[in-house]
């Protein structure tokens, strides 16, 4: 059984939806949103204590795990809290290798600090390339 309530994605949906209007990133991928709304019960999701920071902790396979954090701008959340606690879920639920997914850049670097004071280390960065069609002129390849 999923363990997200209605009541639990809403309060996460105006959580994002707060994050992307301040800063014009979406703060969580489409596999966070199918693991709340699946039946699986694979997917587990940590509120902070003052309800404005979420983390989402999947469980793709038995030991591969992703964690995404968003917070409401503007209010004082422990991020690095926040993301102990959902490392500490996947402890609880057996363990594996945890991919920790940043969303958009962070000029100031808190999310590499954050990660590498929790053990994480960077394996790769996902770019997205996007160009608006129709092309004015025909592309030309090297």
């Amino acid at each position: 059984m999923c363990d997200f309530s209605d009541d639990d994605v809403a309060r996460v949906r105006a959580l994002t939806d707060a994050a992307e209007a301040a800063t014009g990133i979406v703060p969580l991928g489409d596999d966070a949103w199918t693991g709340m709304h699946t039946m699986a019960g694979r997917d587990r999701g940590v509120f902070d204590e003052s309800g404005h920071g979420y983390a989402h902790v999947a469980r793709h396979h038995d030991d591969e795990w992703s964690i995404e954090l968003v917070a409401r701008p503007g209010a004082a959340v422990d991020l690095d809290a926040l993301l102990t606690d959902a490392v500490d879920v996947v402890a609880a639920e057996g363990g594996g290798h945890v991919t920790y997914w940043v969303h958009g850049t962070d000029a100031d670097r808190d999310a590499e600090t954050r990660a590498t004071g929790a053990g994480f280390v960077a394996e790769r960065d996902l770019l997205q390339m996007r160009v608006p069609l129709p092309l004015a002129d025909a592309p030309r390849w090297p």
